[in-house]
């Protein structure tokens, strides 16, 4: 036969107490032995705002005078002004600024443009300027990269020339100016 246990009203309570206590006491431990094994720290965002880069042309590409029959003409970026009058040649000459130390990337806006005269129009009026070249040099068609002077949190500057080849003027090439359409150097930093 079965025995039975019969609790007086007032047992049953001191008994769900006890365990309620008995539960509360093991969350509380639970949570004093999570809270011992962190911890935390604080951090701020930064920016460095660069110096904006300000790009000035000093000079033009000048292949100074030719002639009809005359043949291809090469001015290199790092050669120095010659002639005079009409007959200076000379590379064309950027002057840069910017955020000390940075490198940048410099671009021309092309790999040929044509130089014209009158209207333009026909082989007679135009002459072919190609194969840029810049000192500093291009790495890749042209485009290079290179570093302002100094150190960030200063001024720093650059300089950059562009050279390139006059094609050879036609036998019946029209006298005058010839002038190109803009060629556009872009810069950017890296």
């Amino acid at each position: 036969m079965m025995n039975r246990i019969f609790l007086r009203p007032q047992a049953k309570l001191t008994i769900f107490t006890l365990i309620e206590l008995l539960a509360s006491a093991s969350l509380h431990q639970q949570k004093a032995r999570a809270a011992g094994n962190t911890a935390s720290a604080n951090a701020n965002a930064y920016a460095h705002m660069l110096i904006p880069i300000a790009i000035t042309k000093v000079d033009d590409l000048n292949f100074g005078e030719t002639y009809s029959g005359d043949s291809l003409l090469t001015i290199s970026a790092n050669s120095t002004e010659s002639g005079s009058g009409t007959n200076v040649r000379k590379a064309a000459e950027f002057s840069l600024t910017g955020e000390g130390g940075h490198s940048f990337q410099f671009q021309l806006s092309g790999s040929s443009i044509n130089m014209t005269t009158g209207d333009g129009s026909g082989g007679t009026k135009q002459i072919v300027v190609n194969n840029f070249t810049a000192l500093p040099a291009f790495s890749s068609g042209v485009t290079g990269t290179t570093t302002f002077s100094g150190t960030s949190g200063t001024s720093g500057s650059k300089t950059i020339y562009i050279g390139g080849d006059r094609a050879a003027p036609v036998a019946s090439q029209v006298t005058g100016t010839y002038v190109s359409a803009n060629f556009t150097m872009t810069v950017t930093y890296n």
